[in-house]
């Protein structure tokens, strides 16, 4: 429900940073803190506060593009956070 909450066109509830941990697990959230260079105590909070906006960013219609625009959009959006 969250995520189609992020995806539809209205407001972007907060995720939490235990929701985040929960959801992806700890091993995910390690391997993001690795590359991204921070903390993994860090590492879930920062996600959450990211995801959101990702997110809605990626699906501006309120709905999942194809996969070919949705790699697109998030390439464009990983190498505008240099990533």
């Amino acid at each position: 429900n969250m995520i189609n909450s992020w995806i539809s066109t209205g407001p972007n509830p907060p995720v939490t940073a235990a929701q985040v941990t929960d959801v992806l697990g700890q091993e995910t959230i390690g391997q993001f803190a690795r590359k991204g260079g921070v903390q993994s105590s860090e590492a879930g909070s920062l996600l959450a506060g990211l995801l959101p906006a990702a997110i809605d960013h990626l699906t501006p219609d309120g709905k999942v593009p194809e996969t070919n625009s949705l790699e697109k959009s998030l390439t464009s959006l990983l190498s505008g956070l240099g990533g």
